[in-house]
């Protein structure tokens, strides 16, 4: 009996599966966690180009002021793998809900227009006074089946020029730091294809899904919440390192995959390794690069997939100087300026006697004066500030959003089918593939982690 049972756990150690990850951000680390809870014996290494984890996600103290330098700000409603997550960590503790972000405000002909929060407001604001009639009359307008165009082309066409221009228009900059004209709005806001698709009315589906989700909510807070982590959304990243059996090599950028005999092989800079599955977690920029040789129509595809830069500008003053209150302002196309918008930071979570505000810029590689007729104009122009800041720190995310062109999704699925049948060991992760929020890449890491296969 004892010779049987030392044979049997020889058996297992000797199919206990190696698995690389490459990349040690939000979506690396999380697949890391989800791989150590479905199967512990498994042997887990990723691979990281950088000498940190988190990727895009950082909290950093700058000369006393707080502030993110990436994802800050999460909605209940929109994060429900991302809470999911947090409830496994045991971090609910952690959660701090938005105290003062319910205004946020639109620049419009140069000034901050507040968005209404009810409907008289709503018929006398400037912003949105002219926009009654085409959200009242949308539902008389027929359905067009078509699987997939620009956002601005199905705004135009369900509710007109002012609600694309005033509304839509910024809030795609401010997400996806990107045109609505090149933008799919299948993959950006795909509830409102499904609901022309479903009920022949964007009106009609908000209108039934409101009704279906008060008879059975569906959240593990409020919809509408808003909600960051005490010490920063950093603090997930700790806890995912924490939490999963695996160990990350720093400083590992990879330059190689291949596959041969049934194992991958991946190459970096001073070193080879070998496993029977591969995740890739990595930009979609750095894609391409790993494939081409391995799956060279793939690695082509992704390369067409095209991504935003993002330059932050990170202004602190150590008293409360900013006049409004709320989560922001966002800045139309038609302003004609490079400012995405700005976030009150210091508004959103916190009354402490300072103001913390990020600015956002398209692109990078401003020179320092233009990062400084710029800020000024944000502060003097646009939020009437007119103290000098006490901090000023320039961020720069390079290719950090994925841009989800028209047939972005259907492309995306057709990736998945050919690497699939191709080497089922492989997974690609990451917000270029079904979502640009940390909750996409999060649900995209775990569906991944139950699929795969060696």
């Amino acid at each position: 009996m004892l010779l049987y049972s030392l044979l049997k756990e020889s058996v297992r150690l000797m199919e206990k599966k190696n698995i690389l990850i490459l990349g040690a951000g939000i979506s690396g680390l999380s697949a890391a966690y989800y791989l150590s809870k479905n199967d512990p014996s498994c042997s887990i290494t990723i691979l990281e180009k950088q000498d940190r984890a988190g990727g895009w996600i950082k909290s950093s103290d700058l000369n006393g002021f707080f502030f993110e330098m990436g994802p800050r700000i999460f909605k209940g409603s929109k994060s429900q793998d991302l809470l999911q997550l947090i409830h496994e960590l045991g971090l609910e503790k952690e959660i701090v809900l938005a105290s003062g972000a319910k205004d946020r405000h639109i620049l419009w002909n140069g000034n901050l227009e507040k968005l209404p929060q009810n409907f008289l407001s709503f018929l006398l604001s400037p912003l949105t006074r002219n926009l009654v009639f085409p959200l009242l009359t949308e539902w008389r307008k027929p359905p067009i089946s078509i699987s997939d165009e620009s956002i601005r082309d199905f705004i135009l066409r369900r509710f007109g020029k002012d609600v694309l221009e005033r509304l839509i228009d910024p809030l795609t900059q401010g997400i996806y730091a990107a045109d609505p004209s090149e933008l799919s709005i299948r993959s950006c806001f795909g509830a409102l294809k499904n609901y022309e698709d479903k009920y022949g009315s964007v009106t009609s589906g908000v209108w039934n899904e409101v009704i279906k989700k008060k008879k059975d909510p569906n959240v593990l807070l409020p919809k509408s919440s808003l909600f960051t982590l005490k010490g920063g959304v950093e603090t997930l990243v700790m806890a995912l390192k924490k939490q999963s059996s695996c160990a990350i090599e720093y400083g590992q950028e990879v330059e190689f995959l291949a596959h041969k005999n049934g194992k991958f092989t991946v190459k970096t800079q001073d070193k080879e390794w070998t496993a029977d599955s591969v995740f890739i977690a990595l930009p979609v920029s750095q894609v391409p690069n790993v494939l081409r040789h391995l799956l060279p129509d793939i690695a082509k595809e992704l390369s067409q997939v095209p991504s935003a830069s993002i330059t932050s500008v990170l202004v602190g003053f150590k008293k409360d100087v900013l006049p409004l209150k709320g989560f922001g302002y966002l800045v139309p196309t038609g302003e004609n300026l490079p400012i995405l918008g700005a976030v009150f930071d210091s508004k959103t979570f916190t009354e402490k006697e300072e103001t913390r505000i990020t600015i956002m810029l398209k692109g990078c590689g401003y020179s320092p004066e233009e990062i400084e007729t710029q800020v000024s104009l944000s502060l003097k122009n646009h939020l009437k500030i007119l103290s000098n800041p006490d901090l000023l720190h320039v961020h720069v995310s390079e290719n950090a959003v994925p841009k989800f062109l028209v047939g972005h999704k259907d492309k995306m699925a057709f990736v998945d089918r050919d690497l699939k049948r191709a080497y089922p060991g492989l997974h690609l992760l990451g917000n270029y593939l079904q979502g640009v929020s940390v909750s996409d890449c999060i649900k995209r890491s775990k569906n991944q982690v139950e699929e795969r296969s060696f």
